[in-house]
């Protein structure tokens, strides 16, 4: 089982490359603009509606076979925060009475809610 906080490994250089064996353990690596890696497990990934539909639809998409996914548009500081909303989400459940805090950075606000629309959450 994956611990609460997703993997997130700092900008690749052009020639490295970095393999994971997310096929053995179910998980999707998404990637930002900025070249963060994140490396989630797949039922946390599928938490948005978008993603669910990349990987349970009848459509090939190149994701589903790779498990990889490129967001183009997004930072890395922007994606780990909206990660950090799913993983929240998880952990708290339907049934808290509490309502957990964000201090999300008054410069990614946007683009988080950005990013959280276009993800459907």
């Amino acid at each position: 089982m994956f611990s609460n906080v997703p993997i997130v490994l700092p900008p690749k250089e052009e020639e490295e490359i970095i393999e994971f064996p997310i096929t053995e353990i179910d998980a999707v690596t998404i990637e930002s603009k900025d070249g963060y890696l994140f490396v989630i497990s797949r039922e946390i990934c599928e938490r948005s509606p978008v993603f669910k539909t990349m990987f349970t639809s009848s459509i090939d998409f190149d994701e589903t076979r790779s498990k990889y996914i490129r967001l183009d548009d997004f930072r890395g500081k922007v994606i780990e925060i909206v990660l950090d909303f799913l993983y929240t989400k998880v952990r708290i459940g339907k049934d808290c009475q509490v309502t957990p805090k964000f201090n999300i950075p008054n410069d990614l606000l946007l683009e988080a809610l950005i990013l959280s629309d276009f993800l459907m959450l």
